[in-house]
């Protein structure tokens, strides 16, 4: 990703537009977010989400690029296994995807956002791994409360 928010991609990247093949050794140019301020990238099993300066989301499967619609303008995103997050600017928390290890919270897979209710309090960022996803409450301090998803919420303090 550039400062001016070009974003270019190489490897297994099945969404560039210009690609002869999906197996890219040199970073391509993805022309079809060129006229975005793209300002945050994650990258999931097969998929990507893009963050626009604007709050808007797209989302990146084989072969195509499109828009994500929220309601509320989106401050931060990540990427599991086959399953998405977004931050909005109030602390709310859309997930989608499949819920195979419990780390959307919902049971039945989502295609499109829908809000967790579960949290009590504004969620600041999120992050995702293979098997479990991460909820940043508050900023970071010496002691910073985090939530814990992988089917069940744990509410750990970790203290630095």
């Amino acid at each position: 990703m550039t400062k001016d928010g070009q974003v270019y991609g190489c490897g297994d990247t099945y969404y560039i537009e210009n690609s002869v093949d999906n197996d890219v050794h040199i970073p391509q140019h993805i022309y079809k977010l060129s006229q975005y301020n793209i300002k945050q990238v994650s990258c999931g099993f097969y998929t990507s989400l893009f963050l626009s300066a604007s709050g808007q989301v797209f989302i990146a499967t084989l072969f195509t690029i499109q828009p994500v619609k929220v309601v509320d303008p989106i401050y931060s995103i990540a990427c599991g296994d086959n399953c998405w997050f977004l931050v909005s600017e109030t602390g709310a928390v859309y997930a989608f995807g499949s819920p195979a290890y419990g780390q959307t919270i919902f049971a039945e897979e989502k295609r499109v956002p829908e809000k967790i209710t579960a949290f009590h309090t504004p969620i600041k960022n999120v992050a995702c791994g293979n098997n479990f996803t991460l909820f940043l409450v508050g900023r970071i301090e010496l002691t910073s409360k985090i939530y814990l998803f992988d089917g069940h919420f744990a509410d750990i303090e970790f203290y630095f």
